[in-house]
Formats: C-alpha cells, sequence, structure tokens
C-alpha cells in the first residue's frame, strides 16, 4: 500500500483528507507545518512513497523541504497541492523537483488517480494538456468513453467486462484502441489526463 505523508496546515482540511485517503492508502503521517518534515523523515522506520503537502503551510513553504527530503529519501515521490491560482507555484515546483502537482477543487477520485499514477513515475502537473490529446480523446466513441469513464471509476478490466457483459479481450481490445487514439502510452495516463482536465466523470462502482 502508497504510504502518504500529508501537509496542511488547516487541521479540519488535514483530518478531512487523512480520513478520505486512509480508504484506498497509508497514511503514515499528518503535519500541519512543512517546516517539520524533515523531522519526521528522520525518524527511524517513518517509511514514506510520498509526500503531499500544501505549498503554503503558515510561516513555512512546502518548496523549500523539496530538495533536502529528496536528497534524505532518494525514492520520494512529491505532490504539491494548493487552492491559489498562482501559476509561478508550478514553474517553481519543477525546478525543485515536485513530481506532480494539483488544485486543491479536484475530487478524491482525481486526487487518487493523480497519486497512483506518481507513484507509478507519471508526472502530473495543470499545464501539461495539449491540443492534440484534448481533440484525440473526443475521436473516442460512446463504448470507449463509457470504459474509460469506468476505468476512471476504479473499476478493473474484469469488472468493466462483467458490467457491459463482454469478455475480457474485447475490453482489452477497447483500451488498445484508445490508446492508439490519444497517444497515451497506458490507461492509467489516459485516464489522469482525462479526468484532470474535465473530459469524462468517473462512473464509480
Amino acid at each position: 500500500m502508497i504510504k502518504l505523508l500529508l501537509v496542511e496546515d488547516q487541521k479540519l482540511l488535514l483530518d478531512g483528507l487523512a480520513i478520505s485517503l486512509s480508504q484506498e492508502f497509508s497514511v503514515c503521517g499528518k503535519l500541519t507545518s512543512a517546516k517539520d518534515v524533515m523531522t519526521f523523515l528522520k525518524k527511524p522506520g517513518n517509511e514514506v512513497d510520498i509526500l503531499l503537502a500544501d505549498i503554503c503551510t503558515g510561516e513555512a513553504n512546502s518548496l523549500d523541504v523539496i530538495k533536502p527530503a529528496k536528497a534524505l529519501m532518494p525514492k520520494l515521490k512529491v505532490i504539491l497541492m494548493t487552492g491559489i491560482p498562482e501559476i509561478s507555484f508550478i514553474k517553481k515546483a519543477k525546478e525543485v523537483g515536485v513530481d506532480s502537482f494539483i488544485y486543491k477543487n479536484i475530487s478524491f477520485e482525481e486526487m487518487s488517480l493523480v497519486i497512483k499514477a506518481t507513484n507509478n513515475n507519471y508526472h502530473i502537473f495543470p499545464d501539461s494538456k495539449t491540443t492534440s490529446s484534448v481533440q484525440n480523446i473526443k475521436d473516442l466513441d460512446d463504448r470507449e468513453l463509457e470504459i474509460l469513464r469506468m476505468y476512471c471509476g476504479g473499476m478493473d478490466k474484469k469488472e468493466i467486462a462483467q458490467k457491459l457483459a463482454y469478455s475480457e479481450s474485447t475490453i482489452k481490445q477497447c483500451i488498445r484502441s484508445m490508446l492508439d487514439k490519444t497517444g497515451f502510452d497506458t490507461i492509467n495516463h489516459l485516464a489522469i489526463f482525462a479526468v484532470s482536465n474535465r473530459y469524462v466523470v468517473p462512473e464509480m462502482k
């Protein structure tokens, strides 16, 4: 299970985030300030796969701890989040080695997808969409879009096949077709792009 360290200076939001994410992930720590990140990571036994942190945490800025955190824990992935539409944050985040960047207005399903994709070495940023990718998603037919919505909602190939009364090989063939049309290398990467940019609404189990 992916181990998360959460950093959010608003205690109510931090607790709510921890409760929601603990349904799918292991929340191994909750901090209200980025200044405490290094102390947490240095404690024996505190293993973390992903640091999910608000950029601005009171007197401390999470951007300042990314490089030392990754130097201490080279396999650590970092996802920064903010509710402030400040475009310079994205540029600064990339410069210090942040792996992914999200805005706080995304849904739990979207955040879950971003966490999983980042853990699999993808980099998700709000400015990453391209005109060609958008157009290619619009080229998907109704059946492909239905399958994509189900996948974005957390269903695997077998579950989708059962719900649609198709064979699993048919679902795999449809997924290959979607990837050929859109140019993405995996269905997970396509799902992240589609949900993050509001091109599909996930169909939950």
